[in-house]
């Protein structure tokens, strides 16, 4: 691969994975919101599927951290 489309790739992975990263700390920020109005319900309903948002970003960042550098 050349090395122009090697960065095209890792800039959008890196864009992605950025996108990921706020969309995280946005749910982290509801959950808190959510605890310290006593929902913990909701809190838990936002809780759920974190995991699988950090499973994904750990992903990308595996992924993009294994492209070669020139």
């Amino acid at each position: 691969m050349e090395h122009t489309q090697q960065k095209q790739i890792t800039e959008a992975l890196m864009q992605l994975a950025l996108t990921e990263s706020e969309a995280i700390f946005v749910r982290l920020a509801e959950i808190i919101v959510h605890a310290k109005r006593k929902e913990y319900l909701a809190a838990l309903g936002t809780f759920q599927g974190l995991d699988e948002q950090f499973k994904f970003l750990g992903s990308e960042l595996e992924v993009t951290a294994r492209i070669p550098r020139p």
